[in-house]
């Protein structure tokens, strides 16, 4: 198992792993320009945890009503910016391609079907190919 950027286990130590790493998925991600270096552009994910909760508000949509309230418990009136967890979802996707093409997909199938370009899913099963 992958361990989960600090930013995330603190989520995640509250609402559990997978509803921390669905609601990191789910948010929306700013391009943020350093001031120091004008032409360096970072990613950056950024989460309000309101104080009080309204049935129709994006955070339940995105993780339900009870593990919004405990976030809420948690972090309510707080701006969290946790990590965009990109090395597990490589993992997740690395993973993928190779069950799919375990069980007898081929390669253009399987880059439909998880919405990734042929190559990758090439450049993974040659990677596979010589471990």
């Amino acid at each position: 198992m992958v361990l989960l950027p600090q930013s995330v286990q603190e989520i995640a130590d509250v609402i559990g792993r997978t509803a921390a790493l669905e609601l990191v998925g789910q948010l929306p991600t700013y391009e943020v320009r350093d001031k120091r270096y004008p032409n360096s552009i970072t990613n950056r994910k950024v989460l309000f945890v309101p104080t009080s909760l309204k049935p129709d508000d994006r955070i339940v949509k995105m993780i339900g009503y009870i593990n919004a309230t405990k976030l809420i418990r948690a972090f309510g009136g707080s701006f969290l910016f946790p990590a965009p967890c990109a090395e597990i979802y490589r993992v997740f996707i690395n993973r993928t391609i190779k069950r799919l093409h375990s069980e007898g997909m081929k390669a253009a199938e399987i880059a439909e079907s998880i919405d990734i370009s042929l190559r990758r899913v090439y450049r993974v099963l040659e990677a596979d190919k010589r471990t």
